[in-house]
């Protein structure tokens, strides 16, 4: 796979996973309202993940797809992480562990490999997406 194709495999999963989190905690706060759909991805959510991966890029002085091969490479070479060491949990845990979830790469990829991978802590939330689709209050349902 190209290091173009990689990242935004990457930042695809990245925007997945902060859509899927916002999605649920807006339905766990907002039961009663008109229920958005509960997959797919917010330009909000691509903007959050291209920020979050120019970030890392900026940090490492190296493109996504490097930094996630050397990062699989710490985690192989460690025996660590408990989940596939592919382009998916990549994306998937560097969002839940900038969005501060509990969760990270180290789930993914094991603690070696999340010490040379810094994910800066940001905040995103269903408050950062469309009203119109995630309403929280009978003035955005009407709008």
């Amino acid at each position: 796979m190209s290091k173009t194709n990689t990242r935004t495999e990457i930042i695809q999963n990245m925007a997945r996973a902060y859509y899927e989190s916002s999605y649920m905690d807006w339905v766990e706060e907002y039961p009663d309202m008109e229920e958005g759909e509960g997959c797919g991805v917010d330009p909000e959510c691509v903007w959050y993940a291209f920020s979050l991966a120019d970030e890392l890029e900026k940090q490492h002085g190296k493109h996504l797809a490097e930094i996630f091969a050397d990062a699989v490479a710490i985690s192989v070479a460690n025996n660590a992480g408990g989940r596939p060491r592919n382009e998916e949990m990549f994306g998937h845990y560097a969002a839940m562990e900038h969005m501060g979830h509990g969760v990270g790469l180290w789930d993914a990829l094991g603690q070696e490999a999340c010490k040379f991978v810094n994910v800066p802590y940001g905040e995103f939330s269903y408050l950062d997406m469309d009203p119109k689709r995630f309403p929280t209050s009978a003035e955005d349902l009407a709008s």
